[in-house]
């Protein structure tokens, strides 16, 4: 028997798209306390990728950055509300923005505060984050180049948000590698279905399928992901690779993605990368 299940709201592949065409609302001053929210809109692409991992480059520069913005206050009397109060952040949420887990709108809301204070407040901003200075990071369109990585995506953050938006309920940015391979996993390449998720067997990565192809005896899957890129590459954060040919290793339930063999190609399939592969729940999943 299977399981039928319904198809997403958002491919990942218009999520990759999403990350890429974030749209900032310009904040400006208005009558006495108040932040005008509905300024120009200001495109930023999050070609970045930040992960809390030491090993993955940390995030300590984004810790820092977010603790700053945490502490500002904006309005008058000995208890002006906190910053992020006026434009609608919670306190997690500015954390999984600054963490390498932040949605599109949870970016787009950062972005547009971080853009208010360098413009409104630049005082405090340098004097207690000199980074920014030396990394002159004069606007938050500065923030784009991968040499001032203080906002980006991880992994786990691309798939348990594009989840979520796809409307799968049940897994966050923060649980993705670990919650999937609890899920049904593909045993044979015939099972393989787009919108499947693919977390490496050693759990250090984890990447999501928007198109597969069964062709003569032979599958290849489009791949979304979000990491690092080859040397010389402009960027990295949120990826779309495609045709990576999957083939099964000697232990059922798992798999090699390979190199898909073209000029470019992301920095962790440079070699073949041994996965599981489970259903995302927006595919038939034999049971």
């Amino acid at each position: 028997m299977s399981i039928v299940e319904r198809p997403p709201r958002l491919a990942p592949y218009d999520m990759f798209q999403r990350y890429l065409s974030l749209r900032v609302p310009r904040a400006s001053k208005g009558a006495g306390d108040e932040i005008n929210r509905n300024g120009p809109i200001i495109p930023f692409a999050l070609n970045n990728y930040l992960c809390l991992t030491p090993k993955y480059g940390g995030a300590d520069q984004a810790i820092k950055l977010k603790d700053i913005l945490l502490g500002l206050t904006w309005g008058s009397g000995p208890k002006a509300p906190s910053l992020r109060s006026r434009f609608g952040l919670t306190g997690p949420e500015l954390m999984a923005v600054f963490c390498g887990k932040g949605s599109p709108v949870q970016m787009e809301t950062a972005l547009s505060m971080v853009d208010f204070v360098i413009r409104e407040m630049p005082d405090k901003l340098q004097k207690q984050f000199p980074k920014l200075v030396q990394l002159g990071i004069a606007s938050m369109q500065d923030m784009q180049p991968q040499k001032s990585v203080l906002i980006g995506l991880d992994c786990n953050g691309f798939v348990g948000n594009w989840q979520s938006a796809a409307g799968f309920v049940g897994v966050s940015p923060e649980n993705s590698i670990g919650f999937w391979p609890n899920r049904g996993k593909r045993k044979t390449l015939d099972e393989i279905h787009e919108f499947d998720v693919a977390p490496f067997a050693d759990d250090s990565h984890i990447v999501v399928f928007d198109e597969v192809f069964h062709e003569g005896g032979k599958v290849y899957a489009n791949i979304v992901q979000s990491t690092g890129r080859i040397e010389g590459s402009a960027s990295s954060g949120p990826q779309y690779t495609l045709r990576h040919q999957i083939t099964p290793t000697a232990t059922p339930g798992e798999f090699l993605i390979h190199n898909n063999g073209t000029a470019y190609t992301s920095v962790v399939f440079t070699s073949a990368k041994k996965v599981k592969i489970v259903s995302s729940g927006f595919r038939d999943m034999p049971t």
